[in-house]
């Protein structure tokens, strides 16, 4: 792993048994809204890093969403052997990871640092748990852009006003990561706006009309797809950059 003097330890390449142990999180919301979602994905095992027992947590952090909370359960498509989910306060899921990551020697990864800076922003952490989260997060960025200039030097990513040059998605094409359409980007934000409106008059899941209930769904998936996309990426870039090290 690079420890190059100056270098934020966010922008650290990970090891491969660093990518294989680490918990993957990704948050979804409203545009200028604390986060509403948290997916995490993480190895269980008896080092963290059984490919046959890895586990897809969403919880539930805005209070307005609670009523949807175990409403829909996703279907394991062979990404994952378990699914967790509940309604809890953003503070207390992240709490629960940080302590994780502490007591397991785990690394906490995101793409990008946006989610990182939500933390801080909407966290409500004490200074130790934020303290501990910050030396213990990586951005999934640094270790799968060292891998694309390493394996295909020749291929360059075009700016994008949104997500910049290095969006997931550009990588999930990489690894042949196929995602479906509907659950693509630029959808999450107005599907949970439609979820809230909806609850607001209807109070349950079940009175929610079909199209709300999909739009549900949706940012479920999305988020599913997020998070295990997120962490093939950096497991495989991390995996294959040790073997040409």
């Amino acid at each position: 792993m690079s420890r190059r003097r100056g270098l934020d330890p966010a922008q650290r390449t990970l090891t491969a048994d660093q990518a294989a142990r680490a918990i993957y999180i990704d948050f979804e919301r409203r545009k200028d809204q604390p986060p509403a979602l948290l997916g995490v994905v993480y190895a269980e095992g008896r080092r963290h890093v059984d490919e046959e027992r890895v586990v897809l947590r969403q919880d539930i952090v805005e209070p307005a969403l609670e009523p949807v909370a175990g409403s829909v359960e996703l279907v394991d498509d062979g990404s994952f052997y378990r699914y967790d989910t509940e309604s809890t306060s953003l503070r207390h899921s992240l709490r629960t990871i940080v302590q994780r990551a502490v007591a397991q020697d785990r690394l906490i990864v995101s793409w990008s640092c946006f989610d990182r800076d939500r933390v801080v922003e909407y966290g409500e952490l004490d200074d130790a748990t934020l303290h501990a989260f910050h030396r213990r997060f990586r951005n999934g960025i640094a270790t799968a852009r060292r891998w694309r200039r390493r394996v295909q030097p020749d291929l360059v990513f075009e700016w994008e006003t949104f997500g910049g040059s290095n969006k997931l998605s550009r990588y999930l094409e990489l690894i042949e990561f196929a995602v479906p359409g509907r659950y693509g980007t630029g959808l999450v934000a107005e599907n949970i706006r439609r979820v809230q409106a909806g609850l607001e008059k209807r109070q349950t899941f079940g009175q929610l009309t079909p199209g709300q209930q999909r739009a549900w769904r949706d940012v479920l998936e999305h988020n599913r797809y997020d998070c295990v996309g997120l962490r093939q990426v950096v497991t495989r870039a991390a995996g294959e950059l040790a073997a040409v090290s």
